[in-house]
């Protein structure tokens, strides 16, 4: 793909990385949404990134970014809610099977605000039946949805359920040490 900037009928042709400075300056406005579209065909993964970030897009755009070549272009972290609200059950379990943990992250840290219901339960339910705590533990970490917690909190990991009820609770996570030596010398006692 090539870019060609026209300066009073001198043409210049424009690589992708200088393309990618140029797009980022581009107004963010309902006058560029073609043009955006056609940038979101681009082969170039930091191209269609900044394209992500736009909020004037189609939705034959954003649908576009979704099912490239590099569907992971939420792990790079979009502020665009339009996007994210296009996921669907497919691309999240396209996330899983590819193991794309930055991509499920950022779907966890902008959960709230996921506005199909299904779609928001639909991750919530893959993520609590992960096998692997981490996952588990940012949801409670992030989450402010008190379904959600009370769910957590009786997951047999210790940092799951911990940050669960730290979060229910609003208080701040226990000092582990302080404990440890609070129980011996309390074993010492007896």
């Amino acid at each position: 793909m090539n870019l060609k900037i026209l300066v009073n009928g001198i043409e210049a042709i424009v690589g992708s990385e200088n393309m990618s400075r140029i797009i980022w300056d581009l107004p963010d406005i309902e006058k560029n949404s073609l043009f955006f579209h056609e940038l979101a065909k681009s082969e170039s993964f930091e191209v269609r990134k900044i394209v992500s970030n736009k909020t004037a897009l189609y939705d034959q755009t954003l649908k576009l970014l979704l099912d490239s070549a590099s569907r992971s272009i939420l792990s790079e972290y979009p502020m665009n809610t339009k996007l994210l609200n296009m996921i669907n059950t497919d691309y999240i379990e396209h996330l899983f099977s590819c193991n794309d943990i930055d991509a499920i992250e950022y779907l966890i840290y902008r959960i709230d605000r996921i506005i199909n219901d299904e779609i928001q339960e639909y991750l919530i339910d893959k993520i609590i039946r992960q096998k692997d705590p981490h996952l588990k533990a940012y949801l409670a970490k992030k989450t402010k949805n008190r379904k959600i917690l009370r769910l957590l909190e009786n997951d047999k990991e210790p940092d799951v359920y911990t940050l669960a009820k730290v979060s229910l609770t609003g208080n701040k996570i226990p000092n582990l040490r302080l404990m440890y030596e609070r129980t011996r010398f309390w074993e010492y006692k007896q």
